[in-house]
């Protein structure tokens, strides 16, 4: 198991936002961390072999929260996340800022 950790920016519908993304990954499984108010705390998914991953993440709109799937992908040092939700895709692109 080890352990990745992002800076991230999140293009969301009320502009750009900052924030972190911790990852922990055993063999292909994926459980993280989002430091990012509008995010619940956990995502869970699957790291595919070519280094892209499905997730789930829970956001939190308007007091409502809902799961949604989100697909990415890790290259060297760099994430970048795609969630669509009603409409509009957050975009989340991050570098490492620390691994174990």
């Amino acid at each position: 198991m080890y352990t990745l950790s992002y800076h991230v920016v999140v293009n969301t519908p009320k502009g750009y936002r900052i924030g972190d993304i911790r990852l922990d990954i055993d063999e292909n499984k994926i459980e993280g961390q989002f430091d990012f108010p509008l995010f619940d705390n956990r995502c869970y998914g699957i790291l595919n072999e070519d280094d892209t991953f499905t997730f789930y993440v829970s956001i939190t709109q308007e007091e409502k929260t809902n799961e949604y799937e989100c697909t990415g992908r890790l290259s060297g040092y760099a994430i970048h996340i795609s969630i669509p939700v009603d409409g509009f895709v957050y975009e989340v692109d991050g570098t490492t800022c620390r691994a174990k």
